[in-house]
């Protein structure tokens, strides 16, 4: 069986590339591949690096370019060389053409002289529900969200049912240390929710494909020892939903042995919306420290451009320094803390600035901003003493406007609702249990609650044990241990 993959250039093409090719290996399997493209060399060379590296499948690369003659080319004779090199190259084996990683002009013309070539190849597309996992690549992207939807079907024998995660390093290994093989690092905590992501798709292989779609189901248990147990079934993203949702409730109801609960855990893990913020996704948002304690991360995942002031930047810094300097934190305030510190990481990674501004405290720190960077530019904050005090200050004629956020830690189960015609709320469920399940890990390996223990269903019914990983923020914290 031979996969045949056009990459085109662009942003997410590589990724696209890698994660189809690495479904396809797990459901239908292959043992050669050929990347076809047009002026995409470089995307080329950097996904059968991965193929080969990884999948350990001999991988060509075809430039169609040197296929055609000038007089010929155009657009509209592209599916005429394509069929033609698929007729000279591609039709003395079995095989599936997978459009996912190419741009529109390319995908089409692929699949049209794919079936008009007479070979025996079937062509599918692997759909991506990008969302908060924009940017990451199968493994470590839950597998319900990379389905495989066969659009034309020649071949009759499938071989695969295998799992690509057993085949990918460890994200959060010291060797590794959250560099992307698909290229550029990965911010500490996002990295470890990926890890998670292949550690899960490792222990339960099951088919996702169609049509019609078509998913096994998987069943998980969840303990907090000494606390409670969850179980929760993972069969569809609704069932995701509700399990984020259970895990939210869990995570903000654990308290510490000073009574202390972190009751904005499930804004920060993004099972419960931050409000207020979204509709100034134009114009920019600068924010005060708070909303990184409640999840504003988030909205930056999906799209929210963020300005950071650096007194927010200084008092998140100043209150993890201590946790670190007493040997790691100890209480649900210091965690808290600590996930304040890994948010303004991924906040920092995609692409949120950091802005000049006064000295802490934010709520009049942030009154000191340049005039010309707070012009145009909401200021929000979920401090209803900070949104009093900046609504009675001049600041208030310069910035567009000024918001007080909020959440509603109960609305969990309204906020992660599936409505199958918006992709990022089928999405958006997974980013939030997985996220919610490395704060669980934390609050335990703090002290705060008991150990947690993870099981998870495999596709012969047996159960296995999956490890939450936190190397990656230890190293980061420098507190590893050993």
């Amino acid at each position: 069986m031979k996969l045949i993959l056009p990459v085109s250039r662009g942003a997410g093409n590589v990724e696209a590339a890698v994660t189809a090719a690495s479904r396809i290996w797990e459901e239908r399997g292959f043992d050669s591949a050929t990347i076809i493209h047009v002026g995409a060399l470089d995307a080329a060379k950097r996904v059968k690096h991965v193929v080969e590296e990884y999948l350990k499948v001999d991988t060509g690369i075809e430039d169609l370019s040197v296929h055609a003659i000038p007089e010929v080319q155009g657009e509209r004779t592209l599916p005429d060389i394509l069929r033609r090199v698929f007729r000279e190259k591609f039709c003395d084996e079995e095989g599936v053409v997978v459009i996912s990683s190419a741009g529109r002009r390319l995908a089409a013309s692929t699949a049209l002289a794919t079936v008009s070539a007479g070979c025996r190849l079937d062509v599918a597309h692997v759909h991506f529900y990008w969302g908060p996992w924009t940017g990451l690549v199968y493994p470590y992207v839950p597998r319900r969200l990379e389905p495989i939807i066969l659009m034309h079907s020649v071949v009759e024998a499938v071989n695969g049912r295998r799992s690509a995660a057993s085949r990918f390093p460890d994200l959060t290994s010291r060797d590794r240390d959250c560099r992307g093989l698909w290229g550029g690092d990965v911010p500490p905590l996002r990295c470890s929710v990926a890890e998670l992501a292949r550690r899960l798709n490792n222990a339960q292989t099951f088919s996702v494909a169609g049509p019609p779609l078509r998913a096994e189901c998987g069943m998980a248990r969840i303990e907090v020892e000494g606390i409670d147990s969850l179980r929760l079934r993972l069969c569809d993203p609704q069932d995701v939903a509700n399990s984020a949702a259970r895990v939210a409730k869990l995570a903000a109801g654990l308290a510490d042995r000073r009574g202390e609960a972190l009751v904005q855990l499930p804004a920060w893990m993004g099972a419960a919306r931050l409000r207020g913020v979204d509709e100034h996704r134009e114009a920019g948002v600068i924010v005060d420290t708070n909303l990184i304690y409640f999840g504003i991360h988030n909205s930056a995942l999906e799209g929210l451009k963020v300005y950071i002031p650096e007194c927010a930047v200084l008092e998140v810094q100043k209150r993890v320094a201590n946790a670190v300097k007493r040997g790691g934190p100890s209480s649900s305030s210091a965690v808290a803390d600590v996930l304040a510190y890994l948010a303004l990481q991924d906040l920092l990674a995609s692409g949120a600035s950091i802005i000049p501004s006064g000295p802490p405290p934010c709520d009049v720190g942030m009154t000191r901003i340049d005039l010309t960077l707070l012009e145009g530019k909401t200021l929000a904050t979920g401090d209803s003493g900070a949104y009093k005090f900046w609504k009675g200050h001049p600041i208030k004629r310069v910035a567009s406007d000024i918001v007080q956020a909020s959440f509603e830690p109960h609305s969990v189960d309204l906020d992660l609702r599936v409505d199958p015609s918006e992709p990022v709320t089928l999405a958006r469920p997974y980013y939030a249990l997985y996220q919610g399940l490395i704060s669980l890990a934390l609050l335990a390996e703090a002290g705060v609650s008991g150990a947690l223990r993870i099981e998870v269903e495999d596709a012969q019914g047996g159960v296995k044990k999956v490890k939450p990983p936190l190397g990656a923020v230890r190293r980061f914290l420098g507190l590893e241990r050993g």
